[in-house]
């Protein structure tokens, strides 16, 4: 008599929210935080975002001293450079980038420093184009830390919403868990009523200045090239400079206003 194979029972298809339980512990456990309160994560992953724009910043405050030879001074240029390296190199293990290798931050601190020092030493524009465009070439990797530093910290904000969500939403339907204050009285279901409907307003801008700091990020390689094709017509000037600037300082308003809101949604 043939025997007939068994097929193995399918794997049950997961829900959301299990998936997106999967996707919290996988990251939280590559940053050492598995088992930290959800309210630890966030200012971690904070910290982490805070020092890749911190490494940027760096860049483009090189860059602008180069603008004028009243900025420049070489030891504020080398500090800047130690700076761009220190903090990419923070931000990076704080958020365990695992796309991004130290090999990869030490290639455009170096670049950045030989480009600085190119220039104060020959200021000639050929010196700062071959360092300018050995920088655009990196600037594919800055954005994609960054870009990867807001999907990150997203998670951590959903995880959040979700936890402070749940709880709320068993106190109003007078359903809670079994470690939770039992029986709320009508007054106590009303204000976490209340308390969901402002939570949901700052999830909201939460998420709003993460997804603009997300396509901010996403701008700066085509911010960067512009700045080099200006700068090989006309040389490093800050009218050249202006849109690169210009979307630092968009990144650094949107940490900010995202520092702002997701500190009132931790409250």
């Amino acid at each position: 008599v043939p025997t007939v194979a068994l097929k193995p029972a399918a794997a049950p298809e997961l829900t959301y929210d299990q998936k997106l339980d999967l996707f919290y512990r996988k990251q939280f456990v590559l940053v050492g935080l598995e088992n930290a309160p959800y309210v630890a994560k966030l200012p971690t992953f904070r910290a982490g975002l805070y020092n890749w724009n911190a490494g940027l910043v760096s860049y483009a405050a090189g860059l602008e001293s180069l603008t004028d030879p009243a900025l420049v001074d070489s030891d504020k240029l080398n500090k800047l450079a130690a700076d761009l390296d220190a903090n990419l190199q923070a931000g990076r293990d704080t958020l365990n980038l695992k796309s991004i290798s130290n090999n990869d931050i030490a290639i455009f601190s170096t670049v950045a420093t030989e480009l600085f020092r190119a220039y104060l030493k020959a200021e000639q524009r050929s010196a700062l184009i071959l360092g300018l465009e050995a920088a655009d070439g990196q600037m594919p990797l800055i954005a994609r830390g960054g870009k990867e530093a807001a999907q990150i910290i997203t998670l951590a904000v959903w995880e959040q919403y979700d936890y402070k969500f749940g709880t709320l939403a068993r106190t109003a339907l007078n359903s809670p868990a079994s470690d939770e204050p039992q029986n709320p009285s009508a007054d106590d279901r009303k204000a976490s009523i209340r308390a969901i409907l402002d939570l949901n307003i700052k999830h909201a801008a939460t998420i709003q200045a993460l997804q603009a700091l997300y396509n901010s990020y996403a701008a700066i390689p085509v911010a960067h090239a512009d700045l080099v094709k200006a700068a090989k017509k006309n040389g490093l000037t800050l009218a050249g400079l202006a849109n690169f600037l210009q979307e630092i300082k968009r990144i650094d308003a949107f940490y900010e206003r995202l520092k702002g809101a997701s500190s009132s949604q931790t409250a």
